[in-house]
């Protein structure tokens, strides 16, 4: 049985976590249940543009080169990795087993995602002539985790509404032009080196409520004066006093 368990779970989560496994086999559940977790989705920008330009030999390798520091980050963070759609990387914390500070791992998982690309893109623009930007979208909250599929084929994963809220913020990622998106979720989460700054409130495909989105900035790329001068951005901007939001916001990105 511990063999099974290790060979099982040996590629998609830490080895830390693979130890409690199989010290504690009792405590693990596949068959489903309802769990607090943490939910990560990242993607490739203009994967699309990128695919057309390279040979499928030159395209397999890139995404090799790109997925496999990528996965790392997410093991060494005790992320359990759920599956790869194309060029995206699905991943949550919590499940198999409890993980401390969750929510913490997944956003510091993500940030290093971030920091990891400068290096990255150096060896791909020798080899490939191109570099690559990503957006990460994070989000916290209740879901069904368990073996999800047929009685042939199935998959441990996560699923839910809040599943998909995780994956409409990487999507926003986009819209906005940011690296990262977490939700309100996240908004107590403090990283060493980052400062968590709010976005905006949105209602997203699927939910009622709105949500509120935050980003984290490079402490040493933000001004001492920036948040305080951003939130005042926010006040004119929910006031509907456009005009003055957007002389403060040109202003503020001198």
């Amino acid at each position: 049985e511990k063999r099974f368990l290790r060979k099982a779970f040996s590629k998609y989560v830490s080895g830390t976590v693979v130890d409690r496994i199989v010290a504690a086999p009792e405590r693990l559940s596949l068959e489903g249940e309802v769990k607090e977790v943490s939910i990560l989705f990242s993607d490739i920008r203009g994967f699309t543009t990128i695919s057309e330009r390279l040979a499928p030999a030159q395209l397999s390798a890139l995404l090799k080169s790109y997925l496999t520091p990528m996965t790392r980050i997410i093991i060494r963070q005790s992320g359990t990795l759920d599956k790869f759609i194309g060029d995206a990387v699905m991943a949550f914390w919590n499940a198999p087993v409890e993980i401390d500070h969750h929510r913490h791992r997944a956003v510091s998982a993500g940030l290093a995602m971030l920091a990891a690309l400068p290096d990255l893109n150096g060896k791909f623009r020798e080899q490939y002539g191109l570099s690559l930007a990503i957006g990460v979208g994070i989000h916290a909250g209740r879901a069904s985790v368990g073996n999800m599929g047929s009685e042939d084929l199935f998959d441990y994963t996560v699923i839910g509404d809040n599943v998909n809220l995780a994956s409409r913020l990487e999507g926003l990622t986009k819209f906005y032009d940011l690296p990262i998106i977490v939700s309100d979720a996240m908004a107590d989460v403090v990283v060493a080196g980052y400062t968590i700054q709010e976005v905006d409130r949105v209602t997203v495909k699927g939910k009622e409520e709105p949500v509120t989105l935050f980003t984290y900035r490079a402490d040493d790329a933000l001004a001492a004066d920036e948040p305080a001068r951003w939130a005042h951005v926010l006040e004119l901007y929910r006031a509907c006093a456009f005009e003055e939001a957007l002389l403060e916001l040109d202003l503020l990105q001198r």
